[in-house]
């Protein structure tokens, strides 16, 4: 799945995970650690976290339809992620391995593996986004934000399945 949220949508989106884009991008202008994974990077502290006291703003005057086709793109990729990830019997690809007991990352990777494998992970992530993460409390751009995320990991689980098809389906060389 989070990115930033559009600020067509709203300039200053509190909920629905825009924050931690953001400091993604933070961290990296400041050369700090992240998990490379080429979209979707996530932070690796050693030590103390602290919080920002005033909120980061991010604006994106690219508007939503630049937003779409950046996530239409990323879709491509995480599905890609999946299958290799799915073809590996132990679900690992990294240093990060599943585990509910493990840290923060670990954790992450071990419900994700569980949320790929269910029939509604578009509607599950529409749940954390807009109930857990308090998208609600945005309005009508919390909501929109909260389903267009829901439609990014429904365009997932479809190139998934194209993958798929196309690797058991691909044409046989014919010898002659």
């Amino acid at each position: 799945p989070a990115c930033a949220t559009p600020s067509r949508l709203s300039s200053n989106m509190k909920g629905a995970g825009a924050l931690a884009a953001q400091m993604r991008s933070v961290f990296k202008q400041l050369g700090l650690p992240v998990l490379d994974m080429e979209v979707h990077e996530r932070l690796l502290v050693e030590g103390k976290i602290g919080r920002l006291k005033t909120p980061l703003i991010h604006e994106d005057f690219k508007g939503l339809e630049a937003y779409i086709a950046r996530h239409n793109q990323y879709s491509s990729w995480e599905a890609k992620v999946r299958k290799r990830l799915l073809d590996r019997r132990n679900g690992t690809l990294s240093t990060v391995h599943p585990r509910l007991f493990g840290n923060h990352q670990e954790r992450r990777r071990f419900f994700k593996m569980i949320a790929m494998r269910v029939p509604f992970e578009p509607q599950l992530w529409f749940f954390y986004h807009y109930i857990l993460r308090l998208g609600f409390l945005e309005g009508k751009p919390g909501l929109i934000s909260s389903r267009i995320r829901s439609d990014y990991i429904a365009q997932v689980r479809a190139k998934l399945r194209e993958l798929g098809r196309s690797e058991n389906h691909s044409p046989q060389p014919v010898l002659e």
